[in-house]
This record gives structure tokens, sequence and C-alpha cells, in this order.
């Protein structure tokens, strides 16, 4: 044993100790996965949302790998990010996600891939000089309980882990709403039981309806939900309708001469801090007397408000009846040549997450489970009694995504449309009112701006620049906002200026205000709808008459009301809904007026509706302005960190174009001036090299001549310096005799 220690420490037993401890870090370093992520944008790197969605997995998620190896390089790097992505994914669960990547060399794994549907893809191929194409296959097939789905085309890994991670959440939304929640959902009716001597119709089988809706409910969800029943009066009544904006109830006590009681109905889920409103209301009969409504159809209106609550996929509302934008594009024909905008695609790229449902106003109110509206490109005015919905729909904590135009393009019919300006008639739709109450101000005028999109093919001939279509660059970007933070470049489309006050929160520091994109500091805004027409889009003379305007601007926090109390008119719809203050039998029934907002709300307005339609937003959805509004629909509705994770990759450090003589000037640069540079910079590094040698060379010659003299007064004799050690060993000899 002494031996083997000595010999351990002796030098002798060096290369074996290296070798051993390189081997076994090696094997260590196998089982072991570690990279650091040195990007801006963190691009290799999971996301927070991403790592707890695979973490809070109560059951196994597989992901099985079908990508082909032998890849042209673009290919091949495509491949390894989706090897690292799903490592990551894999460390970052809690033993529920798993990977198994197969080879695609194997006929049974072609087999296998074909059983889950995913087939090979056509890619291109250089080689020797050739450009051939080559048959391959790039996907994946994703299993969660009984549901298996696949992504067939996986060519970038731009987006990609936005795309894996989206869908691994709808999976397990579709599969149970109620997946990964801490705790149960609770449920509260909120009756208060002195009602019961108003003879009100639905009012004795009010309980037992809840009961029966909630156990029908509670068993469709893993028994994950609770109840319980409260009759708060009076002061109570009052402070619960406030909290959560439902109807309440006053009447004189008949005991005490003077004295009024009050009472309230609703119906409320809430869960995690946040809640959501059943409509359960009372209303004046045709027949006279109170009834309760919304219990027949009490199991839809619980089921969208638990899925707005707890779940992944989302239904936003579209405002109708105001000649706003289609949803839908027509049957057949050239919708886009036939000037008939409309909003498909841009509805069609959030389908993964969000359901559209139409809802007019006019005719109803906003239904339960709906926490965003979009208001898209009205035309003609809104009543009061809508736009008094809209704005209690905002203090409940509800979100508004507007797109107003400032006016209407109206074309000439036929041939002349090619040969006659447009009118452009001013909108005024009533909700400019309400939004400059809430710190909005939409201008109505038009921004054009220098830096803008060029037409080759349009009639204003090659090289026509469309001031009309401002292209925001990086810098017009807000960057430290997650709608915008990654996206290099937008097109806006007709957009009109947007004001908003200067200091960043209202005089409460309750708002927070945020430019999300602006036009360059060379624009301008085109005023006078009489004169305005797109030949007379010239830049001012002035440059005063420059500067950046804001095109689309971001509001969040609690509002105040644009309303001091509801309109005289009351809210009154199809259901025969009691117009505030009504009086029946010494009962009066006020829908509470929410002067305040009661929970967060966010409103995101830009000035020009032509963003969401067919002339810009493709189907794909991979134009940046489409990127953009899906960015705004996922942060208006809780999701923004989908926001990051789908830019990832998308920004680009895009050059500055220049016009006129900065770009002759450039031009000339490149032709001369780089040479030019380029010998100059030569005939500097000779002059240099030259200098130097020369220095050398005479710092030689002194060292050489202080030598000889050392060894001249030592008795040497030097023929030259190959013979300096024979000249040394003969004056040594010389000396010895």
């Amino acid at each position: 044993m002494k031996k083997l220690i000595a010999w351990l420490k002796s030098p002798s037993s060096d290369l074996l100790l290296f070798i051993l401890i390189l081997v076994m870090v090696n094997l260590i370093g196998a089982g072991m996965y570690f990279r650091i992520d040195l990007t801006s944008q963190k691009s290799f790197s999971l996301s927070r949302l991403s790592k707890e969605l695979v973490r809070s997995l109560e059951e196994p998620l597989t992901v099985n790998v079908f990508f082909s190896d032998n890849l042209p390089a673009v290919y091949k790097s495509t491949g390894q990010y989706l090897n690292d992505i799903l490592t990551e994914y894999e460390g970052a669960s809690s033993g529920n996600f798993s990977c198994t990547f197969f080879d695609m060399d194997k006929p049974e794994n072609q087999d296998l891939a074909a059983g889950y549907g995913i087939t090979q893809v056509q890619i291109q191929e250089f080689s020797n000089n050739e450009l051939g194409f080559k048959n391959a296959y790039m996907g994946i097939a994703v299993t969660y309980r009984d549901r298996i789905e696949i992504i067939n085309e996986i060519s970038s890994e731009e987006g990609l882990e936005y795309k894996l991670t989206s869908l691994f959440s709808q999976m397990i939304a579709e599969s149970n709403a109620l997946e990964g929640l801490d705790g149960k959902i609770g449920m509260c009716l909120y009756a208060t039981k002195a009602l019961g001597s108003f003879s009100i119709s639905g009012f004795d089988t009010l309980e037992s309806e809840v009961l029966r809706a909630y156990t029908k409910l509670n068993s469709e969800n893993m028994d994950r939900i609770s109840f319980r029943s409260e009759s708060p009066g009076d002061a109570d009544a009052v402070s619960v309708a406030e909290r959560y904006g439902l109807q309440y109830l006053t009447w004189e006590n008949p005991s005490v001469a003077g004295k009024t009681s009050s009472g309230v109905i609703g119906l409320v889920l809430e869960y995690g801090g946040e809640f959501r409103t059943i409509p359960l209301r009372l209303a004046r009969s045709i027949f006279g007397g109170y009834g309760i409504t919304g219990l027949d159809s009490l199991d839809d209106n619980l089921s969208a408000a638990l899925k707005s609550l707890v779940s992944k996929t989302m239904t936003v509302g579209y405002i109708t009846g105001h000649g706003e934008i289609p949803l839908s594009s027509p049957a057949a024909g050239n919708s886009l040549m036939n000037n008939e905008l409309n909003a498909a695609n841009f509805a069609a790229n959030a389908s993964d997450r969000y359901e559209f449902e139409e809802i007019t106003l006019a005719e109803n109110e906003v239904p339960a489970g709906i926490d965003c509206l979009i208001i898209n490109g009205p035309k003609t005015p809104f009543t009061e009694e809508e736009l008094y919905k809209l704005d209690q729909f905002l203090m409940a904590g509800g979100n508004l995504m507007v797109f107003l135009d400032p006016f209407e393009i109206v074309s000439p019919p036929g041939e002349q449309a090619y040969y006659t300006q447009p009118q452009f008639l001013p909108i005024q739709t009533g909700l400019e009112t309400i939004l400059a109450k809430y710190g909005i101000s939409m201008g109505n005028n038009y921004v054009l701006d220098l830096k803008c999109y060029e037409d080759l093919n349009m009639r204003g001939g090659p090289g026509a620049f469309l001031y009309y279509i401002p292209v925001v660059e990086r810098t017009g970007m807000n960057q430290k906002h997650p709608i915008s933070e990654n996206l290099s470049y937008v097109l806006f489309l007709q957009p009109s200026s947007i004001v908003l006050e200067e200091n960043e929160t209202d005089e409460n520091g309750k708002l927070l205000k945020t430019v999300l994109a602006k036009s360059s500091p060379d624009s301008w805004l085109a005023e006078n709808p009489e004169t305005f027409g797109y030949d007379l889009m010239t830049p001012p003379s002035g440059e005063t008459d420059l500067g950046s305007k804001n095109l689309a601007v971001l509001v969040e926090g609690e509002f105040s009301s644009a309303y001091g109390s509801a309109p005289e008119t009351g809210t009154s719809g199809d259901s025969g809904q009691l117009a505030e203050k009504e009086e029946d039998a010494g009962m009066k029934a006020t829908q509470v007026h929410l002067s305040g907002s009661i929970r967060p709300g966010k409103i995101f307005a830009a000035g020009s509706s032509a963003i969401t339609t067919q002339q810009v937003v493709d189907q794909a959805g991979s134009q940046p302005i489409a990127v953009f509004l899906r960015n705004v629909l996922d942060y208006m509705n809780g999701a923004e960190d989908f926001c990051t994770m789908r830019t990832k990759g998308m920004s680009l450090n895009t050059l500055n174009v220049k016009q006129g003589a900065s770009v002759q000037a450039a031009k000339i640069f490149n032709q001369y001036g780089l040479p030019v540079l380029v010998a100059v910079f030569g005939l500097l590094a000779w002059r240099h090299r030259s200098r130097r040698r020369k220095i050398i060379r005479i710092r030689y010659e002194e060292l050489k001549s202080g030598w000889n003299s050392q060894n001249g007064a030592a008795g040497v004799t030097t023929v030259d310096s190959g013979k300096n050690l024979t000249d040394r060993k003969d004056g040594a000899d010389n000396d010895q005799a």
C-alpha cells in the first residue's frame, strides 16, 4: 500500500491519473445537460410559462420526434434546436414530460410516423453545384391522455417554443379545464331572503336551480368547485353589489317607519383573486310584477364563466351593428379586389386560443365569460346606452381593443374609381368622447410619413412612396413592452394620430399609459378631408411641421367611469331588464353604477382598422403586423408570456434606409472610397514595416560593434560572426602558450 501511495505521489502516475479523471468527467457529463444562453432575447432558453406548464403536469405528456438526419445545414440546425429545447422541457418538468427521438432511416419508424399522420416534406438541397430536392421527416407527435396532436413540418426554430407551449397548453385545457389548479373554485349565490316577500317570479326556486346547475358543473369538473349561499342585507347588500357589479334592490321597511332596507341577487365564481359574475337579474314581465332572468341559460353561462376563469382557451367579444369590419370573408370572389375588407385572417390566426363571438350591444348585454371586447372600424354612432354598457364593462375589469378610423373612404362606382379620387367622410361614433375621458384622444386625421412603404406596381409609377403606410422601424416600437419589444418593423395602413397625457400615470397614480408604436420624426398630419387625396400627399414645406406621432397606445389600471350615473334611458334590452330606479309595489331595483374600476382593466387603441384586414394580415400570420396584433390580443387576455415566446428571434438589426444625396454618397464611397482606403492603409503598413526594419538594422549594428569592442579588449580577433566560437578557442590557446 505504501508503494502504491508513493507511486501515486510520484510524477510517473500523472499521465494515468489525468486519463482517469478525463474519463470520469466525460461519464458524468454524459448524464447532465447544461447550457448558457447569452442572447439578449434568451432565444435558446425556456420562458417562465413553459417551465410552469411542464412542471404542473399531473399526467404524462409524451413527444415523439420524427426528424431525419443528414439534412442541409439550415434544417440540421433546426433539428438540433428542437432536440435542445425538448431536453430543456424535460429537465424543467416534474417527471411527467418525456421525449423520444426516432431514427428515420429505419422502415419501422417510418411506418410509425405514418400511423401518427406525419408525412415527408420536400426540401431544397444544394450539392455538387446543383440544386435538387429531397424528402425528409420533420415532424413531432404529442400524446396527452387520449389526445394526439401533430406538427408535420418544423422547418425553422423561429417561434418554435411558442408553437410547442401553446400546443401543450391547448391539449391540457381541452382535456380538463381545471388541470393544475391549486384548490377549488368558489361559487357563491348572493340572494337576500327578505326578497321572498315580494312575490318575485323564480325567487322560490332560485337556490334549488343554482344547486342543480352547480351539481352538474361540479361533476363534470372532477369535484373541484365548492358552493355556498349568503343572504346579505342592508349595508352588506350594497357592499356586495359594488364589489361584483351586481344588481341590488331597496324598499321601505314596513315595520320601521322611514327606514329603507336593501337586498341583492347575484351569482359569482371566484378563484385566485379573480371572479366572474353570472347574469341573474330582476326584470319586469309584460304582465306586471318582477321575475328573475338568466335561469333558463344558467348551465351555459356557468360553463362559459368557468372556462373564462381557468381555461387557456378564451372567448373574445366582437362588437357588430355599426358597420364594423366583418369577421368572415365572402364565400366566393376576390374580396380585396371588390373592396370587401374583412378580418378573417386576423381571427383565423388567433383560432388556436380564442373564439370570436359577435355581440350586438343594442340588443344584448355582454355575455358572461367574456373579458375582452374588440371594436373594429365602426362607421355609425353608438347610442348612449351602448356606450354606457362599454363603460361599465371596463369598470368591471373588462378589456377593450379599439380600432377607430378617422374617415370613411367612399370610392366612386365602376370604372370611375380608377380616374376619380375617393371621398373621405369624417367618422364620429361617440367612442371618441368616452376614450378621451380615459385619457386617449383619437385624431381626426391621417399620419403621413417619409419613412413609408414603397410600391413599385401602383399607378403612381415605379418607386411610388405611399406616405399613408408608415413603416414603423425598431426605433419606433416600444422595446420595453412584451407586445413590441422584439419586433423590428411594422406596417401601419392609413393610421390616425393618438394623443396620450404626457405623464406616465394619471393624477391618482392608478393608470399606466404606454405608447407601443409611433411614426418616424419625418411624419406629418393630413387633417382636411375636403382636400385630402392620395395625389396630394406631399411633405410639408416647413420642417417645423414634422414629428413623431403615436399610432398605437395601451392604457391599463383602475379607470374612473366616463359617466356620473346611469343614463336616463336605462339599460333595458330584449330581456326586459329594469331601467335604473324603476319602482313597483314600493320596491326599487337598481343595477349598481360603477363609478370606478372594481378590477384593473386595459384599453388598447389604434387609429386604423385597416391593419386587421387581409390587406396587410396574411393567412399564415407571419407578417410583423399580424404578430403585433396577436401579441396585443394575448396581452389583453393575460397571456403576456406568449408575446415574448412568439417573437423570439424576430428582432433584426435592420439597416437605416436612406434616400437622395445620402444614397449617392454611400454608393460613391463603396465604389471608390473603400479601394482608396485599402491602398492608403497598405501604403501606411508598408512604410511602417520599412521603418521597423531600418530601426532593427541600426540596432543590430550597434550591438555588433559593442560586442566586437569587448572581444578585442580580451585579445580576441574576429573575422566574421560565423567564426566567433573558433576565434574564441584559438585566442584561449594562445593565452596558454
